[in-house]
């Protein structure tokens, strides 16, 4: 019998001056990712502050900065505090679609409201497990 695969949130974009560098990010852990092993569940963040949902095929394929940027449409996302859930996995809701859960959050983001404990936070506040530093580290 096989393994379920780990869901793994990637959080990228952001409203920092690195934005197109996160983009960039993003799309070097996704093609390096285990198939085998992991499932990519791809959330951008517009330089305005909206998360939405994205495809794939919706990640820029660039490593120029400069030509780096999000295809708009994507469906609004978001996350709900949940502080006192005990299962400790996370679950994304979509603008008109049913929640998405998955097991672990990954934050590609640079910079300020990304490296600075802000998302890292936000992911204590939901009981969402993440990747890196916690909030004083960051």
């Amino acid at each position: 019998m096989a393994e379920a695969k780990t869901r793994v949130l990637l959080l990228f974009g952001g409203r920092s001056a690195e934005h197109e560098i996160s983009i960039i990010s993003a799309r070097f852990i996704v093609d390096s990712l285990d198939r085998s092993r992991f499932e990519p569940l791809l959330v951008a963040i517009t330089p305005d502050g909206r998360w939405q949902l994205l495809d794939e095929e919706q990640l820029t394929t660039t490593k120029d900065p400069r030509e780096a940027k999000l295809e708009p449409g994507g469906p609004v996302a978001w996350l709900r505090p949940m502080p006192d859930r005990a299962d400790r996995e996370g679950t994304l809701h979509v603008e008109g679609r049913a929640p998405i859960s998955f097991d672990v959050a990954f934050p590609v983001l640079h910079g300020p409201m990304g490296e600075d404990g802000t998302v890292q936070g936000l992911f204590e506040l939901c009981s969402v497990p993440y990747v890196g530093a916690g909030v004083t580290g960051s």
